[in-house]
């Protein structure tokens, strides 16, 4: 059950130990309360914050957080115990890949179930210390894709890559897998690493191959979309141009 474990923020941590998304004029900005709001469906009262009945600073497990007015959280943090309840640690990975299976952009023809099913294969998560990790749980999924301050949470466009690549393992060639950053589904996107531009479907290649796709050879797409990287559809062919032009060098 959900309320039975904390879930600690992946990202950035303030100075107390809270989650925090950002900074801006009118103070820090943290995930606690944009997922208290979300929850109740409407700013928190003046006066009020974001309490934690578990006394978990880093947790942001919905049913832990409850609006209160400040002089009840200092009399509440002082004198109740405390439980000590399981943790559920989360990688920004984790998360990419839970919002990127359940997109339905992304992924045709699974249905729901399927997708489910598919991320307790792809994302194992762990539960506290000295635990074995287990399979992501439907209710941590559910938390994920309904909160909207989990969008915050960004995992950098090179790292993206190799995730995408453990997905396209699993599905094969069932399924298209595109870039989830900004382009055109009709053309090919890119990746950039050390200042060098690679594209992302020979990168991913390379990633399958585990080695650099020679610059001889193009990379063609079997599902004819430019953008997808899903190595079970693309392969590497002598680029004909190029090789006719040093026949007759």
């Amino acid at each position: 059950m959900l309320s039975e474990y904390c879930i600690y923020w992946p990202g950035f941590l303030d100075r107390d130990g809270y989650g925090q998304i950002s900074s801006n004029k009118d103070g820090t900005l943290r995930p606690t309360r944009l997922i208290l709001s979300q929850k109740l469906g409407r700013d928190i009262r003046k006066g009020c914050v974001a309490h934690h009945t578990c006394y978990n600073k880093q947790c942001v497990n919905p049913l832990h957080i409850t609006e209160v007015t400040i002089k009840e959280n200092k009399r509440d943090s002082k004198y109740q115990d405390h439980p000590n309840l399981p943790v559920i640690e989360l990688t920004k990975e984790d998360v990419f890949l839970i919002r990127y299976v359940y997109n339905h952009h992304n992924l045709d023809g699974y249905s729901d179930t399927e997708r489910r099913e598919l991320l307790k294969k792809l994302v194992e998560i762990k539960v506290s210390a000295g635990v074995s990790p287990i399979p992501v749980p439907d209710f941590v999924i559910n938390v994920i894709i309904e909160y909207k301050s989990w969008d915050y949470i960004h995992l950098p466009k090179i790292d993206r890559l190799p995730a995408l690549h453990r997905l396209c393992e699993l599905i094969g060639d069932k399924s298209c897998v595109f870039p989830d950053w900004i382009g055109d589904v009709s053309k090919p996107t890119s990746v950039q690493k050390n200042n060098i531009t690679t594209s992302a479907h020979r990168k991913s290649l390379a990633l399958f191959y585990l080695n650099d796709i020679s610059t001889e050879k193009v990379v063609m797409h079997s599902c004819d979309k430019p953008k997808c990287i899903n190595p079970y559809h693309l392969s590497p062919n002598v680029n004909e141009f190029l090789s006719h032009v040093l026949m007759n060098f």
